[in-house]
């Protein structure tokens, strides 16, 4: 016999689990305190030579207070070109990264329409990044992949040297809700 579904009115969608989870509600474990200089210097895929960081890339894990001093301007940190990532379409453009948000500006001449608008172009706030991750694309190590607390993504390629610059100058920016990196 088949079972006839009934109505839940009791629904607990627990909002506080999911606050909990995404770090909105509750205040990140690592937020106080800075990242390891360390786990930064350890950042790899596999143990090929290509993942570690450089010295001139730690040179900004090492200033604690460079955001500190002026925290209402906005400074641009970073600058470089780069390619989105999509499951339709590789979009070339320039990816920003400044003391409070993460610019992508599309760069292709026809810019398709997607569902934010035309184009996709995007400003996501750095607190909204809760983790960032080393990745392979075309088996060169050369992506990035940026996650954040609202569960939107995106897999960004760089020239090969640039990615370790571009996530060595991220984490020296020090995220508050950066819940996992490498």
């Amino acid at each position: 016999m088949r079972l006839k579904l009934v109505p839940n009115y009791d629904f607990n969608p627990h909002k506080e689990a999911s606050a909990l989870r995404d770090n909105i509600g509750a205040e990140s474990p690592r937020s106080s305190e800075p990242l390891p200089l360390a786990v930064a210097k350890e950042a790899k895929v596999s143990y090929m030579d290509d993942d570690h960081l450089e010295d001139e890339d730690l040179v900004f894990l090492d200033n604690k207070g460079e955001g500190e001093d002026e925290s209402q301007k906005e400074k641009l940190v970073l600058s470089e070109d780069c390619e989105l990532i999509t499951i339709m379409a590789v979009v070339p453009g320039r990816m920003e990264v400044t003391t409070h948000h993460l610019y992508f500006y599309d760069g292709s001449s026809e810019k398709d329409e997607t569902e934010e608008g035309i184009g996709y172009d995007f400003k996501r706030p750095l607190s909204q990044l809760r983790e960032v991750h080393l990745r392979r694309y075309n088996l060169r190590r050369s992506a990035l992949e940026l996650f954040f607390i609202d569960q939107a993504h995106y897999f960004i390629n760089f020239r090969k040297k640039v990615r370790n610059k571009v996530y060595s100058r991220i984490l020296g920016l020090r995220p508050p809700n950066l819940f996992y990196f490498g």
